[in-house]
């Protein structure tokens, strides 16, 4: 079996393969024992590999086929276990074929008796998800052998004599196969979380039942490469208390939800002992601060929960430096945009803060100076990602970002040092760059210049209208209007590329002289201002970023009108 797939890749027939393939399916289905079913198909995972039109091929004969000889029980669950079948698409037509007219018992049987290898084995090998559509098909039909296999179906999941489990499970394993699909619209999305609300908020007690089922379902599925049922339960929860008719109301079901996870994993502590695993529950209650920041009734309970003393620390904290910052800048950067939209929209009705947005306001600001003091590091590699989320009126917010340095770094005196001494002992900070919010450059953009040019020009200094109508484009979004991201993005991109030759003039420097085309040619002093500002922001502890920022500043300031360094100045 080792050798034959190497003889075929040594062949000159091309025809070889699917002829192999071709055979062994054949004697697939005229083998009787599960040794023999299992070693051919074994031998066709490893042959199917070798040509993705092959596989193609295979996989059409037995998804697609009206040949009533592929229905083969322990050949189909066989191929199954070997990850030769893609599960959605087969249940999907199954499915097709139990909803027609008229069903061939023989069909009926089939399906009954896989679902049975499948789910109700002592080692289940595919998830209820599975085959949602074909246990509903099966429940429609109302055969005997539907009727035994959905009462075992309910047996396996029944908790008392009561319960419904088995309705709610099915009911999840829906809104999991729904939110696999990436074309699904907000509207459905809407329609079905209307429809489990209605199957589960007769009493809190079934509601209350439906979020531990769905809680406790999500812990024993999760799989760190495939987190979909945990994503699905957080989106369900995030439409479940937007639909909610008033703010007690949606915090009624937050506290719900946030408590029975609480209590779920106290439970499997206390169970488990050394042999629980956080990082379900890690992974969960971080989805649910995102999904649920969403809902602005939830905007308070969501800052207090993601700042509280117990959470932040291990999110923070060294040992954790990998994952948990990652979570902590995706709820961060979650926080601020949320912060901006409202301020955006204050701004966009010409009225001034209420009582409630001032609250919030304060409570961020608050939430980054422990930041500053606790966790300086943490605001220095992300800052470039933070300022670009924040209005440019926020200067208070983007000043306790930027004044951040590392603990171990002794600052030196303002008054006494010279930039010469930070020319020579400063060294490249450590950043992150969010690559879905900082847009970079090396993306093509129709009638734009290319990087090349723009590197090129950085290198060699020689300045083409190629380069400055380019640098103008860019500047613009879609609306023909300057944008502050992508000033933010030239100015920091051109500043870091750009090198600063001590035997040349400032003036001659190619990033220099791209900031003093872009404050010529600006149409007004707002988005001069903006370009000013964009350059101040990197003036932070000694690095060489900040060195280079502040000889740029002290040059335009020092060659430029009157206006422009009243801009500097402001």
């Amino acid at each position: 079996m080792r050798q034959i797939p190497l003889l075929i890749n040594q062949s000159a027939q091309p025809t070889l393969l699917r002829s192999v393939v071709e055979k062994v399916i054949f004697q697939l289905y005229q083998s009787n024992t599960g040794l023999s079913i299992e070693v051919y198909c074994r031998f066709l995972q490893t042959l199917i590999e070798l040509s993705p039109s092959i596989s193609k091929e295979t996989l059409s004969w037995i998804l697609y086929s009206d040949d009533e000889r592929k229905y083969n029980v322990w050949i189909i669950t066989s191929l199954i276990k070997f990850g030769l079948i893609p599960l959605e698409e087969f249940d999907i037509q199954l499915a097709k074929q139990l909803n027609k007219a008229q069903v061939d018992p023989q069909l009926i049987e089939f399906s009954t008796e896989l679902l049975q290898n499948c789910l109700l084995t002592m080692h289940p090998i595919t998830l209820l998800e599975d085959h949602v559509l074909v246990i509903n098909a099966l429940k429609r039909l109302q055969t005997p052998k539907a009727i035994e296999l959905i009462q075992d179906l309910k047996n396996r999941m029944i908790r008392n004599s009561q319960d419904d489990t088995f309705t709610l499970r099915l009911l999840l394993a829906e809104w999991t196969r729904v939110c696999r699909h990436s074309m699904t619209s907000d509207a459905l999305y809407t329609h079905f979380a209307e429809k489990i609300l209605s199957t589960t908020t007769r009493d809190t007690e079934r509601l209350c039942f439906f979020f531990r089922l769905c809680t406790e379902t999500c812990i024993e599925l999760y799989q760190p490469v495939r987190p979909q049922s945990i994503d699905a339960y957080t989106k369900l929860v995030g439409y479940m208390v937007r639909l909610q008719d008033d703010y007690t109301s949606k915090i009624t079901m937050t506290t719900h939800v946030l408590s029975i996870v609480v209590l779920v994993l106290a439970h499997q502590h206390e169970t488990l002992n050394t042999q629980f695993n956080q990082k379900p529950f890690l992974k969960l209650l971080s989805s649910l601060f995102i999904e649920l920041n969403q809902s602005t009734s939830f905007a308070f309970s969501w800052l207090q929960l993601f700042s509280h003393r117990l959470y932040l620390p291990l999110l923070l904290s060294q040992e954790n430096q990998k994952n948990g910052w990652t979570i902590c800048f995706k709820l961060m950067k979650a926080h601020l945009l949320f912060l901006k939209t409202l301020l955006q929209h204050r701004g966009h009705q010409g009225r001034q803060l209420g009582p409630s947005e001032k609250a919030f306001y304060q409570g961020t600001l608050r939430f980054l100076v422990v930041m500053l003091h606790d966790y300086p590091e943490f605001l220095c590699e992300h800052y470039l990602s933070f300022i670009q989320l924040l209005p440019s009126e926020c200067i208070q917010l983007r000043n306790v970002i930027l004044s951040s340095f590392p603990r171990d770094m002794i600052l030196p005196d303002p008054f006494t040092t010279t930039l010469g001494y930070m020319a020579t002992t400063s060294l490249p900070p450590r950043l992150f760059i969010d690559e879905d919010a900082y847009y970079s450059l090396e993306e093509d953009h129709e009638d734009v210049f290319q990087l090349k040019e723009l590197d090129s020009y950085l290198i060699s200094g020689k300045l083409s209208s190629t380069i400055t109508k380019g640098v103008m484009h860019y500047v613009k979004n879609d609306h023909d209007q300057y944008d502050l991201e992508k000033i933010q993005q030239l100015v920091f991109y051109v500043g870091t590329k750009g090198k600063l030759d001590t035997t040349k003039s400032l003036s001659e420097n190619p990033a220099i002289q791209i900031y003093k085309y872009l404050l010529a040619h600006l149409p007004t002093s707002h988005e001069r201002y903006l370009l000013v500002n964009a350059i101040v922001d990197h003036l932070r502890y000694p690095n060489s970023h900040t060195y280079f920022f502040s000889m740029t500043l002290l040059h335009l300031f020092s060659t430029q009108t009157e206006f422009v360094k009243e801009l500097i100045t402001r």
